[in-house]
């Protein structure tokens, strides 16, 4: 299966770890930049749905400003509360057009998911 690369934000507009809000197929991410590599990932908390956008980045880690849940920038794992992890997303760093690209079919999976977890919890 081929990938159906989207941009989510221009590459040198970043700035090195500092969080920035993106949104994809619905679906909220929040982007990193640590040194020469990008990482996306789902952008709320599985807390209580907290912007990681607002977070702080403290060695490898995106840090919830609400409750200091932290995430691995790399994997999207919490090393400190099992089973919390959050949805990180493949991601391609697109030099001669200056973005930073995910898979817009991974998105929209995700967010299928998603909704279908909300529904069976009801």
């Amino acid at each position: 299966m081929s990938e159906e690369l989207t941009r989510v934000v221009t590459w040198s507009d970043l700035v090195d770890r500092r969080p920035v809000r993106a949104e994809v197929e619905g679906v909220p991410l929040v982007v990193i930049r640590l040194g020469d590599e990008a990482h996306v990932l789902h952008r709320l908390c599985p807390h209580r749905g907290a912007d990681l956008a607002e977070g702080t980045i403290e060695g490898t880690e995106i840090v919830c400003a609400e409750h200091g849940w932290g995430f691995q920038c790399a994997t999207g794992e919490s090393e400190a509360i099992a089973g919390a992890d959050i949805k990180r997303f493949r991601v391609w760093v697109n030099q001669p057009l200056d973005e930073v690209q995910i898979d817009a079919a991974e998105a929209r999976a995700f967010r299928e998911d998603q909704v279908d977890a909300i529904a069976y919890d009801l």
